[in-house]
């Protein structure tokens, strides 16, 4: 007579076997995430070569502060006025390229307040 003995799986065993089993639902959470957040990156941000300069101001205006694309390798953060600015900055005007002008007014820059100096 052949009869196998079946052998029941250790502790060690069955908890390696729960930690694969939790490793694997990890990575595809994460892996899932990656996607979703590469996917928002590839989007970008706005480019106000992509709008007019009227649509360009009135994005900055409705957002408050916003960053914008303004070239291929360059951004911004537009603001609409001093107050999305910390309380040591102030405003300068901030112009973009558009789809009708080459310097549009979009909206201002934050800049750090020039103390007087003192002699």
């Amino acid at each position: 007579m052949n009869t196998a003995i079946t052998r029941r799986p250790s502790r060690l065993q069955a908890d390696s076997v729960a930690a694969k089993r939790v490793l694997a639902g990890l990575c595809g959470v994460l892996g899932a995430t990656a996607l979703v957040i590469g996917t928002a990156n590839a989007q970008g941000r706005p480019d106000t070569r992509d709008y007019t300069c009227a649509d360009a101001r009135e994005l900055v205006r409705r957002e408050g502060a916003i960053v914008l694309s303004t070239g291929d390798h360059t951004y911004s953060r537009f603001v609409d006025h001093v107050g999305h600015c910390f309380r040591n900055e102030v405003t300068q005007p901030q112009f973009a390229p558009t789809i009708d002008q080459r310097q549009c007014f979009a909206g201002y820059l934050c800049i750090p307040r020039m103390l007087p100096s003192i002699r």
